[in-house]
């Protein structure tokens, strides 16, 4: 009777969540579950306060979500930094501030865009296009977690002005002024769908060799996402990413359970639990599946190192690349004299940083400036 309770109440709180295509598995998946391993808890062992435990845990995620969906919140911490670590204020007066020094070296300054999705929300969004003419090409850059344009205009002019392209940079719903809130992983894509449309429209050319997707981590798997959806002959470049929450929920933790019996049955729970509730919450991501449905030339990145991502997660480890596609490891690795102590910074530095800049530079010519044989010397 409880499983059931708890069942019915999914089906109310979630109907038919994904616009009618919801499954009825992560309906009844984890009540199913959580009512097998507490009977079996009480049962075998007769540790009726684990069974407790076991009950109230669940009722506490499932109030958790069901408040969170209401909310129009993510129940996992994907751009929470955005909100709530980095005040939009602060983000905003580091875009005046870098435009006052680009101008004060009669630099081309960045524009700033006001991007609006089909659903009435507004983006913040910012362009620059380099002194040396750009022809029209577009890169629309995709943030990763808790990243915002604002803070990486300078490394985003350095990448326009080595491609010899214009750039846009964005900020998804509700993070860094722009409004609304990300209630799934389609607004995302809704949004990203809408920073290209803008590109698209503003390129001197059409097609294909127009506008290149690029994306790191999070990003990269919205930009799968947006290729998927509308632009699926777009060149992409896919840095540093996953191909579905589910394994980086399950390499993380093993991570962090370095042994024992909890990490034995993390993979039972991940499976039966987790995956069930980002199903019935729209934050279920499989990039794989859309980078496999993508006709376009892509490159994929990866950091063997990588402290956010590591091996096990990897985009290019759960997706089949159509040709011709490449995929780049990454080799950047600190000085000796700097001051790094931590992985994640494997996982975060700019791509024109490492040694294999060029290949990544020499994918961009041949995508977005095939005929420009001068700057392909030099690359």
């Amino acid at each position: 009777l409880e499983t059931m309770s708890i069942a019915w109440v999914l089906y109310l709180v979630f109907p038919r969540y994904q616009r009618g295509d919801t499954e009825a598995f992560p309906f009844v998946a984890v009540p199913i579950t959580t009512a097998v391993v507490s009977v079996a808890v009480k049962v075998l062992f007769d540790a009726r306060g684990v069974h407790r435990f076991i009950w109230w845990l669940w009722w506490i995620l499932l109030a958790a979500a069901i408040i969170a969906r209401r909310l129009g919140l993510p129940p996992l911490p994907i751009l929470v930094g955005h909100t709530t670590i980095v005040p939009s204020s602060e983000a905003d007066g580091h875009f005046l501030q870098y435009n006052k020094i680009l101008k004060n070296q009669n630099k081309p300054q960045w524009d700033k865009i006001a991007l609006h999705t089909p659903d009435g929300e507004e983006l913040f969004a910012a362009s620059y296009t380099p002194a040396e003419k750009a022809n029209g090409k577009w890169i629309v850059f995709f943030n990763g977690n808790a990243m915002l344009a604002q803070h990486m205009l300078e490394h985003h002019e350095e990448l326009a002005n080595r491609s010899k392209c214009s750039i846009l940079a964005f900020n998804y719903r509700g993070c860094g002024k722009s409004t609304g809130a990300p209630g799934n992983f389609q607004d995302l894509i809704t949004d990203g769908i809408s920073a290209v449309d803008y590109c698209v429209k503003q390129s001197s050319t059409s097609g294909t060799g127009a506008v290149l997707l690029m994306g790191i981590s999070l990003g990269g798997t919205v930009a799968t996402g947006v290729a998927a959806a509308k632009y699926n002959t777009f060149p992409i470049v896919i840095d540093r990413s996953f191909c579905d929450v589910f394994d980086v929920t399950l390499n993380l933790g093993e991570r962090i359970l370095a042994s024992g019996y909890a990490r034995e049955v993390l993979p039972f729970v991940a499976y039966w639990m987790v995956l069930p509730l980002l199903h019935m919450c729209g934050w279920h991501i499989d990039s794989a599946s859309c980078l496999n449905s993508t006709r376009g030339n892509a490159l994929i990145t990866y950091h063997a190192l990588d402290g956010v991502l590591p091996v096990g997660c990897q985009t290019h480890e759960g997706a089949y690349t159509p040709p011709p596609a490449g995929l780049l490891e990454l080799r950047w690795r600190p000085r000796a004299h700097d001051d790094v102590t931590a992985d994640a910074i494997y996982h975060q530095y700019p791509l024109t940083m490492d040694p294999g800049w060029e290949t990544i530079q020499q994918f961009i010519m041949d995508n977005l400036h095939p005929d420009d044989k001068r700057h392909r010397s030099q690359a």
